[in-house]
């Protein structure tokens, strides 16, 4: 299983990556990535990174409850910063 931590290796490789696409004069480079903590509580589970068709990042993960199910969270990237996570469905039995 992923770790939350992959996010941050996931985000870093994301933007090498779109910084590697540039080309000509007005191409930039970056050697500094900007460090965002995790939405997710510790001993969250699963994370994964979606693009909307708006364009928007969105962090998903499996979080425990203390009674055993599970929560499939999420959050948006808002600017420099994580929304406040949101329950999609809780359960047990998935």
């Amino acid at each position: 299983m992923f770790r939350i931590s992959t996010v941050a290796i996931v985000l870093a490789l994301m933007a090498l990556l779109l910084t590697g696409c540039r080309n000509g004069p007005d191409a930039t480079t970056t050697d500094s990535f900007l460090s965002l903590p995790s939405p997710a509580a510790d001993g969250s589970t699963a994370p994964h990174l979606a693009l909307t068709p708006a364009g928007d990042v969105v962090m998903s993960w499996l979080e425990p409850a203390a009674d055993g199910s599970h929560a499939l969270k999420f959050a948006t990237l808002d600017g420099e910063r994580w929304s406040p996570a949101k329950p999609l469905t809780i359960g047990s039995d998935w």
